[in-house]
């Protein structure tokens, strides 16, 4: 009767230690299961971020291109031109005095106005990538991305 009560024991102990190890290796596998779609999940977002930036760095050249093409039906770009070489030329024909109150008057001006008017500019004579790089290289240098 001793024996099988120490049977008994023994018998259950093992079944209990039996099915621990066996938690134990399923819970590893889960585990590694679990890495392995981390590991994918990252890879995955990896991949999409780089077609996302293809894709923009088309899109922007296919605008700038077009842009371009469109330049040779229109004025718009000798007017800009136009534009911002009148206050030099001014400045070399006597008119010095004009083209610095002019200045004096821009720099009053909002910063919100002038970034427009930079960015029709830009905009206009197709430009848009070009602008694009410096913006990120600015942003890089002063570490202005994460923020």
């Amino acid at each position: 009767m001793l024996f099988e009560l120490i049977k008994l024991g023994v018998d259950a102990f093992s079944s209990w230690n039996s099915n621990r190890s066996e938690i134990k290796k399923i819970k590893l596998e889960n585990k590694k299961e679990l890495v392995q779609l981390d590991h994918e999940l990252k890879v995955a977002k990896a991949q999409s971020q780089i077609r996302m930036a293809e894709q923009d760095q088309a899109q922007t050249y296919n605008l700038d291109m077009q842009t371009t093409i469109d330049m040779a039906k229109t004025y718009k770009d000798e007017f800009i031109l136009i534009i911002f070489y009148i206050p030099m030329i001014m400045a070399f024909i006597g008119y010095q005095d004009e083209v610095l109150k002019a200045f004096k008057s821009l720099d009053l001006m909002p910063d919100w106005y002038i970034l427009i008017i930079v960015l029709l500019a830009v905009s206009i004579s197709g430009m848009r990538g070009l602008f694009k790089q410096a913006l990120e290289l600015i942003g890089s240098k002063f570490n202005l991305k994460g923020k």
